[in-house]
């Protein structure tokens, strides 16, 4: 009797060693892939900067000199390192960087990381290698609009009132989510500002100039931390317009676009006795009594890029009264000139990447 009983102990014994084992095992794997996948992510961030900053300076001087010399090339690889150094990359060891410009145009960029892992050297593997890239044939996808969009939640809450709610610091748009781009208004003598911008730092710009770069995509060269100018009106059926001429079958549009996130300046700011991070863009009011101009020059400063796909109005989910804080529940119901867009990504991520 007392045999058999020693013998189930030894057998539970060893086979809790062997589950407690196999456990600590699968736990070690689950510890490194999360910090593999933590390293990608941050690489990707990096190369995503890098790129978007390699592509200014590309268009830069094919705006001067389209036939791109090897000094220019030069030029456009030393200003990427520098920005791939800034995010905490650089060329050592295993580490690599891959650029190739294709038809004096198409900017490729790629990097590999050497990453060490912790548990997986159990089984004699010290380490594996990250890999991120982007080019300008992926990012000619997604076109650019003249629309500035704080980093937090926009809703129309149950008073058709709006409300904004900026993230935490190290939150952000969820993937596969939907959100405001552009609130929309509810009359067309408000003068809300909703980030429409030409991307100077006056503001000035027509409804033909809005309609135009919003259909077909703003062309020219934005870079993180510039100061742009807002026009705080609504221009809501050229917004209408425009956002459904995107959707037509002739298949000439994207409804793919990046938007680029922006952040009131300080000195804006401090006219309103608050500071940046508190004061969203839609509190803007121009100071002229009698409105005779709109624009608010170098109000707000580009600090990310995030990339969303368009919705119509038919495939709006986040409606109705079902209002909750933070970044659950409803948006509130659509207004003439609203835009909205499910979140697909960042380019640059907002508190990331300081430039």
């Amino acid at each position: 009797m007392n045999l058999s009983c020693k013998s189930k102990k030894g057998a539970i014994l060893v086979l809790t060693a062997f589950v407690s084992t196999l456990i600590i095992g699968i736990t070690a794997i689950v510890v490194d892939i999360g910090y593999l996948y933590y390293k990608k992510n941050d690489l990707q961030t990096a190369v995503n900067a890098a790129w978007l900053a390699g592509n200014d300076r590309l268009l830069k001087i094919r705006a001067t000199n389209p036939v791109l010399t090897d000094e220019n090339k030069e030029e456009i690889k030393k200003h990427i390192v520098e920005v791939m150094k800034y995010n905490g990359f650089s060329e050592e060891g295993e580490n690599r960087l891959f650029l190739t410009i294709k038809d004096d145009r198409d900017l490729q960029l790629a990097a590999k990381s050497h990453v060490g892992v912790f548990f997986a050297r159990m089984i004699e593997v010290d380490s594996t290698t990250v890999s991120a890239g982007r080019s300008s044939e992926e990012a000619g996808t997604s076109d650019i609009i003249p629309i500035i969009m704080p980093h937090g939640i926009t809703k129309w809450n149950q008073n058709n009132n709006l409300s904004f709610q900026f993230f935490s610091k190290n939150g952000g748009f969820i993937e596969g989510k939907e959100y405001i781009i552009k609130p929309g208004q509810i009359s067309e003598s408000s003068l809300l500002c909703q980030g429409i911008t030409d991307f100077s730092g006056f503001g000035l710009i027509s409804s033909e100039e809005y309609k135009k770069d919003l259909t077909y995509g703003y062309t020219k060269t934005i870079n993180l931390n510039d100061k742009v100018g807002l026009l705080c009106k609504g221009f809501a059926n050229e917004t209408k317009e425009s956002i459904e001429k995107r959707f037509s079958n002739d298949g000439k549009f994207q409804i793919r676009v990046i938007v680029p996130v922006g952040e009131v300046t300080e000195e804006t700011a401090k006219k309103y006795n608050t500071t940046a991070n508190m004061l969203p863009i839609y509190n803007l009011r121009n100071s002229n009594s009698d409105n005779s101009n709109n624009n608010i020059e170098d109000s707000v400063k580009i600090i990310g890029f995030a990339e969303f796909e368009l919705l119509k109005e038919s495939d709006y989910k986040r409606i109705g009264d079902d209002f909750k804080n933070g970044d659950d529940g409803t948006l509130g119901k659509p207004t003439l000139g609203q835009i909205r867009g499910k979140f697909i990504g960042y380019l640059v991520k907002p508190n990331e990447i300081l430039n």
